[in-house]
């Protein structure tokens, strides 16, 4: 339907050409036929012929716009109002949906993420390395990965020595994975030990961004590993929520326990899979009584996000957690829209007279509501435009800012089709909301002075108390927020903290093997501490 009208439109010409042919056409015909019955006005048939080949539509749609920027061109005021109070209301909320999107929408950066699983060995999160040895063996998988997401390296840059966050994963993590890399490559299973593929943000931050650095060796836990490669700009870890480690290492400390990653066998299911594992769980629980115990079953669960959000109940809460932000925000949008929807039914009462005439002439009440909703989504659509921009700019001072946790947390808040699709529905909700109420008051006034004036003073009191009915639920709202983070805050730890101190010291683990090696090195210090607390 869609395609022909807009078919006929670019064809408008030549159906007007053809249409004046046929017309004079059939004027010939009764002329030479001495056909008394008047063959009509040409005028008004040329109009249902547009009307039937959807010309006029478009062509008032383009009036009602051009006349309406040239009505809001008169009113400055409003127009920045109602731009100030949209644009702050819907780049709230597309914000808000940034963010939610980049946690909840965002796969990890792997190929084919729907077909990567993360296996566990019952409510644990690790698994031993002899471990994925075993899932490897078991035939079930493609290929069996394992990585140690919470450790930490010390990088020498030369002057200094700084902590850095690294993951440690197995050789073929690479490979089985097959994670992107922005310059150079990942490690193979013929690599050594000591090489190492960077993060984009450890890459420009530690070493300015040196093109060169690959193949170069750096110093990490006073040992130096070859940079192999840089992380894409945007990569995703396996963990995802925004965790992004420094650097990857293909070593792991002896002992240390990994999150196991399987790509799945083509044309197999996550759902399948569980149900093969139960029985790999009991032939290994026969062959390695050690490691594996009968309440501890293997089992499979997505890594891509949107599958998480259906089956992992970590997912849904967090998903839980963004569906009552996105709320907050659409309340914050309604507040803004209550306001615009009071400030165009002022404008209204300016515009009686025009309205009343413009009636009285003749036109449609269905006319008259098109232009006027016109108006409001020409608004809206600017509002839309201003509240993107400012969401734009939000995302880049988010990405910028360092989040004082105690694990790199990095937003790659982008604009894609979502975030533009979901802007483009915030301007046409805004542009009913705010709008459609007041173009039908306004075309369902009275003559009656008294009756009108009665109408639009209690209309403004149903808006003036929508405002106030959900600004008090959102600052009660933020109120609750911020009470419950102050009482966070301020609870006790069960000890003096003002004369407490926190101290960390990472050792290179070659160096340091043994834990009586660790207390050897401690020892002095804290005992030096305590001497000094005392005197």
């Amino acid at each position: 339907m869609i395609y022909r009208t807009l078919l006929k439109m670019w064809r408008r010409r030549r159906l007007a050409r053809d249409l004046e042919t046929e017309l004079a056409f059939h004027k010939e015909m009764a002329a030479a036929a001495n056909n008394p019955i008047p063959f009509g006005n040409a005028a008004v048939i040329k109009e249902h012929a547009f009307d039937l080949w959807r010309f006029n539509a478009a062509e008032n749609l383009w009036r009602d716009m051009v006349y309406s920027l040239r009505t809001l061109r008169q009113s400055p005021g409003f127009v920045l109002t109602a731009l100030l109070s949209l644009g702050l209301g819907i780049g709230v909320n597309t914000t808000m949906f940034s963010l939610a999107v980049e946690f909840l929408l965002s796969d990890p950066s792997v190929r084919d993420a729907k077909t990567v699983v993360y296996v566990r060995q019952g409510g644990n999160s690790h698994v031993l390395p002899a471990t994925l040895d075993d899932l490897r063996r078991s035939g079930l998988f493609a290929g069996v990965a394992g990585e140690n997401d919470e450790g930490f390296i010390n990088f020498d840059n030369g002057l200094a020595t700084q902590r850095a966050f690294a993951t440690q994963a197995t050789k073929n993590f690479f490979s089985v994975l097959d994670v992107p890399v922005r310059l150079g490559r990942g490690w193979t299973e013929n690599d050594p030990d000591e090489v190492a593929v960077l993060s984009a943000h450890f890459w420009r931050t530690r070493l300015a961004g040196d093109p060169a650095i690959l193949g170069k060796a750096i110093r990490l836990d006073g040992r130096a590993y070859t940079v192999l490669g840089v992380l894409p700009e945007n990569y995703r870890s396996l963990i995802g929520y925004g965790f992004s480690p420094d650097i990857l290492v293909p070593t792991y400390i002896e002992g240390s326990i990994l999150r196991a990653y399987a790509r799945l066998k083509p044309g197999m299911t996550v759902g399948q899979l569980n149900a093969g594992l139960p029985a790999l769980t009991q032939r290994l629980l026969g062959e390695f009584p050690d490691r594996y115990e009968a309440n501890q079953r293997l089992n499979a669960a997505p890594v891509s996000v949107m599958q998480q959000l259906t089956t992992e109940r970590d997912a849904m809460t967090i998903g839980l957690f963004f569906v009552i932000l996105l709320v907050v925000a659409g309340l914050i949008l309604l507040v803004a829209c209550t306001n615009v929807a009071g400030l165009l039914l002022a404008r209204a009462s300016v515009r009686r007279q025009e309205i009343a005439t413009r009636l009285a002439l003749g036109a449609s009440r269905m006319r008259l509501l098109q232009q006027l909703l016109m108006e409001s989504l020409l608004v809206s659509l600017a509002g839309a435009a201003l509240g993107f921009v400012l969401a734009l700019g939000a995302a880049k001072a988010m990405a910028a800012v360092s989040l004082p946790l105690p694990f790199p947390v990095r937003l790659h808040l982008e604009t894609n089709w979502r975030i533009v699709s979901y802007a483009a529905l915030l301007a046409v909700f805004s542009a009913l909301s705010s709008g459609l109420m007041p173009a039908l008051v306004s075309l369902k006034e009275s003559l009656s002075k008294g009756m009108r004036r009665e109408r639009k003073l209690r209309m403004r009191r149903v808006l003036v108390a929508a405002q106030i009915a959900v600004s008090f639920v959102v600052l009660t709202t933020a109120a609750l927020f911020l009470q419950n983070l102050l009482r966070t805050n301020s609870m006790s730890a069960g000890f003096d903290v003002n004369h407490t101190i926190h101290a960390e010291a990472f050792l290179p683990p070659h160096a340091y093997p043994d834990g009586q090696d660790h207390q050897s090195l401690h020892r002095p210090g804290t005992g030096r501490i305590a001497r000094d607390s005392r005197n």
